[in-house]
């Protein structure tokens, strides 16, 4: 009886393991999407990581800003666009003067975004404004939970006693290998590749 109760239990660890491996290439895969420039030529990274924890950015919707912008300025003019919405995270940025900053959408009005703060810098006509989705993964060394978080939303948890969650990126690579250890004992290793920066 305590074997065939020990296999079940090793059989949910191991299949949970694979659904939190199969959403972690979901989720990462899109790093980046639509905005590998940013990352190569203003140094943002959109795929980070560390001991127990990892985030990644990408593109929902990008726009290019059709007038010139002054700092202090709150108020940017878009397309009528489904993915620019109250509480929604921007990137702003300008590649030729190497500016950008992350804000945050407060209101729309029309065609128009009001940012909940004042601009930091002043962007030119043909600046780009990027509706972003960060998504967010930690492990909790006290619990041993690993909880996922998209935008500014509440961290829930994915998998439940993962005693080792290690992540690295190889430098100057898109490859990102993953260990996974639940119930001391049940291991998972691979790799995942950051399409979204190819």
């Amino acid at each position: 009886m305590n074997k065939k109760s020990n296999l079940i239990d090793n059989l949910e660890a191991v299949s949970g393991v694979f659904n939190t491996v199969d959403m972690l290439r979901a989720d990462f895969g899109k790093s980046g999407r639509n905005m590998k420039e940013v990352e190569q030529q203003l140094g943002i990274r959109l795929f980070d990581c560390d001991e127990n924890h990892m985030k990644c950015i990408y593109s929902l919707q990008k726009e290019t800003i059709k007038e010139n912008l002054n700092r202090g300025e709150k108020a940017v003019n878009i397309p009528k666009n489904d993915y620019f919405k109250e509480g929604k995270a921007v990137l702003i940025y300008n590649l030729y003067h190497k500016k950008y900053e992350f804000n945050q959408v407060k209101e729309i009005k029309g065609k128009t975004l009001i940012l909940s703060k004042g601009l930091q810098n002043a962007y030119p006509d043909g600046s780009v404004i990027i509706a972003i989705r960060q998504i967010e993964y930690k492990r909790s060394t006290f619990n041993q939970v690993l909880k996922r978080r998209i935008d500014n939303g509440r961290f829930l948890p994915v998998l439940c006693n993962v005693t080792v969650l290690s992540i690295t990126r190889f430098p100057n690579s898109l490859n990102v290998y993953y260990g996974i250890e639940v119930n001391n004992g049940v291991q998972i290793n691979g790799y995942f590749y950051l399409m979204g920066l190819v």
